[in-house]
């Protein structure tokens, strides 16, 4: 074997060599690498975990509320007084909606200190009206009030909301507020009018003694703002207290109400209508006509249903 042969495989083996050192330095290096992410591991670990407890962080919340709808369409008697020669002097309000409700909601954070939220409410809201009635009495003739009308208008209904909310630190706890929307579910109207007639009047067939009245609404679109105040009970237990504020509208298109009066005589009749957004008037005649005049088209009407709310609510955290 010459020189010349032996050549390239001492460069081979010189080749190797160097190979050989160069993948110990990268496994030492690894090993260091490793070792430093090791060592770094706890912390990121735990900001790992707490991101994704965020993401899965769930409330539960339930609640009770006072509502108040500041718009009604009815004005109300509030006092009256009787002049000279049976004139009267009347004076009017409005009264508001009101009355009690009740709900719950669950709570999902999915980005600190924001979550999203979906439940369910249920209110029923009750205002008390004071009319009258009046007849043409004396001589010479005046008007004068012959009865006091006590009217209750009510109705109950459930409402889907779902949103978003947001919180900041404040003090002992944290200030949240939140806006969404909701489905204001089907639901019906009632009226319930009563007449208490003075001495002499109110026995006659044509004297109505009291009536109940139902409308059916549809279904209705809201929106919803709230702003409030949550301080911690324990580690996840949690007390708030805030106001709300729905606004939206409903419309009786498509639907029916009925109405029941009630007579001095003691006789009764029943009476019912059903809501249009349109119709002629040979419509409206055929309609009435085939029900005996028991039945009458009517265009629909629409309902506020905006209202205020004192709510104090208690939460359970999960995560």
């Amino acid at each position: 074997m010459t020189n010349s042969d032996t050549m390239p495989i001492s460069n081979l083996r010189i080749q190797w060599h160097w190979l050989l050192i160069f993948l110990m330095l990268c496994l030492s290096m690894s090993n260091t690498l490793a070792a430093a992410e090791a060592s770094a591991e706890p912390g990121k670990s735990s900001t790992d975990t707490e991101k994704k407890a965020d993401l899965r962080r769930i409330s539960f919340e339930a609640y009770g509320q006072y509502t108040f709808q500041p718009q009604t369409t009815n004005a109300t008697l509030s006092e009256y007084a009787l002049g000279g020669n049976g004139q009267t002097q009347l004076n009017f309000v409005v009264p508001p909606m009101h009355g009690p409700a009740i709900g719950g909601r669950v709570e999902s954070e999915f980005f600190p200190k924001v979550s999203c939220f979906i439940g369910v409410q249920y209110k029923s809201l009750v205002a008390k009206y004071q009319g009258y009635s009046t007849a043409v009495t004396g001589s010479p003739a005046a008007t004068k009030i012959i009865a006091n009308l006590s009217q209750d208008i009510s109705y109950k209904y459930w409402i889907v909301d779902f949103g978003f909310r947001v919180r900041t630190p404040l003090l002992w706890g944290e200030v949240f507020a939140g806006l969404g929307g909701g489905l204001i579910l089907p639901f019906q109207w009632s009226d319930v009018a009563i007449y208490t007639y003075e001495s002499g009047f109110g026995t006659t067939a044509g004297s109505v003694k009291s009536s109940r009245t139902t409308k059916n609404f549809n279904l209705g679109l809201a929106g919803l703002v709230e702003i409030g105040y949550q301080y911690p009970l324990s580690q996840r237990l949690f007390f708030s207290i805030s106001l709300h504020v729905i606004f939206g509208s409903v419309t009786n298109a498509g639907k029916t109400s009925e109405t029941t009066t009630y007579y001095g005589n003691d006789t009764s009749s029943r009476t019912t209508k059903e809501y249009r957004k349109s119709y002629t008037l040979d419509e409206a005649a055929n309609f009435s006509a085939a029900s005996g005049n028991t039945a009458s088209l009517a265009i629909y009407e629409a309902l506020n249903i905006t209202d205020i709310g004192i709510r104090g609510a208690i939460s359970f955290r999960l995560y």
